[in-house]
């Protein structure tokens, strides 16, 4: 990449010599254009900081703040918080006290939490969001429906209904309500886990709790009786 960088350099400045000689002086002290330095300075910076820094605990904390904007939500990137936490031997409770500090803002009004454990389910992190999930009760940071149910869609990917059951629990006991999103994203973890009767208690639940019972819901609870193999109790739901 270097090699590749001093290429590049080496045409502009010939171009520039060529094209531009009443310029020689600006060219010989600074051989590159301004427009290519404007381009390309700052990826030749991201690219030899996160190589330098790979391996090491500042790596993973320059590079965060280097991409992590100077906070505020409007500059909060839940992706790259996501990419450092999921980097081989990252600190997290650091990694999250930096996000934290440089976006104070976006995990102030709680969105910011949301949306990393929100990357992390799609990248099926369990191990990662649950790390950020302790993170939070050492920060005593409270949680609300929306932290919950980003877990429980965690809990969805991986397939795991029992900690989906464990979290609806929890959230009655911390008094979290509960909304339709909490109860489908548990309904789709009994599906891919082929629970039907529990998927069916939770879709009563819903009813019960006076919680609008959607269509995803149904469908996810449908879904778990197709693969119960107890089409009966699929019918019922019509």
């Amino acid at each position: 990449h270097g090699a590749s960088v001093t290429n590049v350099t080496t045409n502009v400045t010939t171009t520039n010599n060529n094209n531009n000689t009443n310029n020689n002086n600006n060219n010989n002290s600074n051989p590159t254009s301004s427009n290519y330095n404007n381009s390309h300075h700052h990826h030749t910076n991201n690219y030899h900081n996160n190589n330098n820094n790979n391996n090491s605990h500042s790596g993973h904390r320059h590079s965060y703040h280097h991409h992590g904007g100077h906070g505020g939500s409007s500059g909060f990137d839940a992706g790259r918080v996501a990419d450092a936490l999921c980097h081989p031997g990252c600190p997290i409770p650091q990694t999250m006290d930096d996000a934290m500090r440089t976006h104070s803002n976006a995990f102030a009004n709680g969105r910011a939490l949301t949306a990393i454990l929100s990357n992390l389910a799609r990248r099926r992190k369990m191990g990662i969001a649950l790390n950020v999930w302790q993170w939070m009760d050492q920060r005593t940071i409270t949680k609300n429906v929306y932290h919950y149910n980003s877990l429980i869609s965690v809990c969805e990917k991986v397939k795991d209904h029992q900690r989906a059951l464990r979290l609806l629990k929890e959230m009655v006991d911390r008094g979290v309500p509960k909304n339709e999103v909490t109860f489908s994203s548990a309904i789709s973890a009994c599906e891919k886990s082929s629970q039907w009767r529990v998927a069916l208690q939770l879709l009563d639940d819903m009813k019960r709790e006076g919680v609008g019972r959607t269509a995803i819901a149904f469908n996810a609870a449908i879904s778990a009786c197709e693969k119960g193999l107890v089409p009966h109790k699929a019918l019922e739901l019509f």
